[in-house]
């Protein structure tokens, strides 16, 4: 529904920075179960790749944001029933920490 597409939009348009954080996390765990890894060279990359790989993710999550509270009127192409472009829908999804 419009308001569904309307509350998703906000919600990643003012949570999409929460994917730096959530992406550092989530680089550390890959890195940590893998042999040839050790720790320290997990927290190196979880704190130089990880911060990358978060504001590229924020800057999808936010445009999505942006663009699903522009245009929650509208049901989108091929009328596809206002479903969300991202994956996940919202970011407390991928959060389970």
């Amino acid at each position: 529904t419009p308001t569904e597409k309307l509350g998703r939009g906000l919600a990643n348009t003012f949570l999409g920075i929460l994917e730096v954080p959530n992406q550092m996390v989530n680089t550390y765990r890959e890195n940590t179960g893998k042999q040839i890894v050790t720790k320290s060279d997990a927290t190196v990359k979880m704190l130089f790749v990880g911060p990358v790989r978060g504001v590229r993710e924020a800057g999808k999550r936010t445009a999505h944001g942006i663009w699903d509270t522009v245009t929650f009127l509208s049901p989108g192409p091929e009328n596809q029933a206002y479903k969300s472009r991202i994956r996940p829908e919202f970011i407390k999804e991928t959060y389970d920490w």
